[in-house]
């Protein structure tokens, strides 16, 4: 059988789901502010530990946008900063067989709640950003030190949005410079020529009426069927005319299941600009 190689030495690409968790930023200057605006996107609660914090920094946190600020230098306890109770307990809860609801809500409790989801480095300071790696790596924790590629658990690519959509583009180290040409050339102009923004709203919302109200139940068969439904759906129309339905169009789609309509029951006329 012939089967195709996936091709090495790339990177993982992953979105990464840190909402409500705490992440850890050590450093307070332009580089720590490029990585506040994603972690921001991202719903993160940030704390900043730097002695000097730049004018956007302070902004973010007049606007209550930030978790905490400390002004003054890291120290080694800062990652254990939020670690409590539950936090003690975690190794004695891996022994366990099987959990009950005192377990798991003291284990959510100390994930979500306690712990570091993400360290974070962006200092001049190469011995202590050695330091705060190792001692990352000691305690189990994930960690970027900026400009660093050898100790970073995770790279922050180019990205570009538009609404939910998030393309994540990365050369694995080698040309940060030509991600962001590919970003600003390339990418975000022929995002706005799609309005992929609307088109992926209207298919979130279809998905989330499909799931809700027209065809609700978690059984397997009932899970495929809708599964199975949706995708066809979405390969029957253009990105374009995704992007152009109203809520009467979506409406009418979802009066078809669990039969796939036709493109023409649908567009009547042909779309404007097509």
């Amino acid at each position: 059988m012939s089967i195709k190689i996936p091709e090495p030495n790339g990177s993982l690409m992953l979105a990464w789901q840190i909402r409500n968790r705490h992440v850890l930023l050590v450093g307070g200057g332009a580089v720590a502010v490029s990585r506040i605006e994603l972690l921001l996107q991202a719903d993160a609660k940030v704390t900043v530990v730097a002695p000097k914090i730049d004018p956007t920094i302070e902004e973010y946190e007049k606007l209550g946008l930030l978790y905490k600020v400390h002004r003054r230098k890291f120290l080694k306890d800062d990652l254990k900063m939020y670690e409590g109770e539950a936090s003690r307990k975690l190794d004695q809860f891996f022994g366990l067989d099987q959990f009950g609801p005192e377990e798991t809500e003291q284990i959510e409790q100390a994930v979500k709640q306690e712990q570091f989801a993400l360290v974070l480095t962006a200092i001049d300071d190469k011995n202590l950003s050695r330091q705060i790696y190792y001692w990352c790596k000691a305690g189990r924790m994930q960690v970027n030190i900026a400009d660093k590629p050898k100790q970073c658990d995770f790279y922050f690519g180019s990205v570009v949005r538009q609404g939910s959509i998030q393309i994540m583009i990365s050369s694995n180290g080698k040309s940060p410079r030509l991600c962001h040409k590919l970003k600003h050339d390339k990418l975000e102009p022929l995002l706005a020529s799609l309005d992929a923004k609307t088109a992926v709203d209207n298919l979130g919302k279809m998905r989330g009426e499909l799931r809700h109200r027209v065809a609700p139940g978690e059984d397997t068969p009932t899970i495929k069927e809708r599964m199975a439904w949706n995708t066809q759906v979405t390969d029957l129309f253009t990105i374009e005319e995704w992007g152009q339905f109203d809520d009467t169009a979506l409406n009418r789609l979802l009066s078809f299941y669990p039969k796939v309509p036709q493109r023409q029951d649908i567009i009547v006329v042909p779309l404007e600009n097509f």
